[in-house]
């Protein structure tokens, strides 16, 4: 009888602890899924007898929760800030030769922050702009992307023309295999 309840005891605390153990993974499981993304694309293609013409365009929709995360400037302690990322795109395609695809679109970031109510840190920042630019193939291997993105990146409360910027991005691909490909670029 004594043995039987000891048994019973030791059953239980090594079923807690498998529940417990499976729990905190499960918490950091759910705890890494801090981002979200939806992205489509599809392409419209008209073929006549002369040519063929290929429109085509990308819709992305992304947000992500950074978590807390402490601010100071330093000595001064401002307290803990969370931080949450949004963005949305949608971006045409036109191919106008064979190794040149156009691409004209509109874009939309927002960074959200929930600060203290002494950080000197706004509310929100936000960018939208437009993306304009070209993908060039220079090799079967080797892509090139060429791009702009004029747009107004602030946080929206008294906007004028400092908040107008032309940010600019060339971005080369190289396709080593279908499992191995390199990008590197200047955003």
């Amino acid at each position: 009888m004594i043995r039987d309840a000891r048994w019973r005891r030791l059953m239980k605390i090594h079923l807690r602890s498998i529940f417990a153990i499976r729990g905190f993974w499960a918490f950091l499981l759910f705890s890494s899924l801090g981002e979200a993304a939806v992205n489509g694309q599809a392409a419209l293609k008209t073929v006549s007898e002369s040519s063929a013409s290929a429109l085509s365009y990308e819709l992305n929709g992304e947000s992500s929760f950074f978590g807390r995360g402490g601010a100071s400037a330093g000595s001064t302690n401002f307290g803990n800030i969370t931080e949450i990322s949004s963005s949305a795109s949608f971006v045409l395609s036109a191919q106008v030769r064979d190794t040149v695809m156009l691409r004209l679109g509109v874009e939309w970031q927002r960074y959200s922050f929930e600060p203290e109510a002494r950080a000197p840190i706004p509310d929100s920042l936000q960018g939208l702009d437009l993306a304009i630019g070209a993908d060039l193939q220079i090799s079967p291997a080797l892509l090139l992307r060429i791009g702009a993105h004029p747009g107004i990146y602030s946080d929206f409360r008294d906007v004028s023309w400092q908040d107008f910027n032309v940010p600019f991005e060339v971005v080369g691909t190289y396709f080593v295999s279908s499992d191995l490909i390199f990008r590197s670029g200047l955003p």
